[in-house]
């Protein structure tokens, strides 16, 4: 399949803020921000208004103009405000045929006993399609993005494994093992961990 044909979101050259980028199937990308609602909004604004908002706006491949509709066919929208649920259980009724899975949630939002659930569905739905993952939660990120920016579109680095985590003390194991003979029972698994010294603690 060509490199083209992989593309499951496009947005060129945005005149709002908001981040050009390019997101292929197969791949969960992550935007840090403080401002998540502002964001959010202006992603919603960009799929159902993208000739007044940006140059050019594709989902699989189609030009998002008019026809409004194409990105909300192809959208499901996980939002703990906005449908008043967890994001486990709003990721858990994703109807078929939504390519892309679009995730906007606060720290508060985040249930950290439920991360490793929602990084194997987000595993899952990268089979067929991407996901884009907009929060300030380092935690969420950690669990489920291949790929971390922030509003500018610079890349913050992230350091690649499986990692268990102890939720109440914050300590990190690089092996399950140590994590079974200290018997400790709430385990956060991460895929990567944010590397703060390389990103000059501008996560923090």
């Amino acid at each position: 399949m060509s490199e083209v044909n992989n593309v499951i979101l496009r947005i060129l050259n945005p005149s709002i803020e908001f981040p050009e980028i390019t997101l292929e199937k197969g791949n969960c990308l992550g935007i840090y921000t403080e401002n998540v609602k502002k964001l959010s909004k202006n992603f919603f604004k960009l799929i159902c208004e993208p000739q007044k908002f940006a140059e050019k706006v594709t989902i699989n491949n189609l030009v998002l103009d008019k026809s409004t509709w194409i990105g909300r066919t192809f959208t499901h929208i996980v939002s703990p405000e906005l449908w008043e649920d967890s994001i486990l259980n709003i990721l858990k009724n994703k109807p078929q045929r939504r390519h892309l899975v679009f995730i906007f949630a606060t720290v508060e939002e985040v249930n950290k006993k439920e991360l490793y659930e929602i990084s194997k569905l987000i595993e899952d739905y990268k089979k067929e399609g991407a996901v884009l993952v907009i929060s300030n939660s380092s935690e969420l990120f950690e669990a489920t993005v291949d790929t971390l920016l922030d509003e500018k579109e610079n890349e913050i680095y992230l350091e690649n494994g499986l990692f268990y985590e102890d939720i109440n003390t914050g300590k990190i194991y690089d092996d399950i093992e140590e994590e079974i003979k200290a018997k400790l029972f709430d385990i956060r698994i991460k895929k990567t961990k944010i590397n703060i010294e390389e990103n000059n603690e501008k996560f923090y």
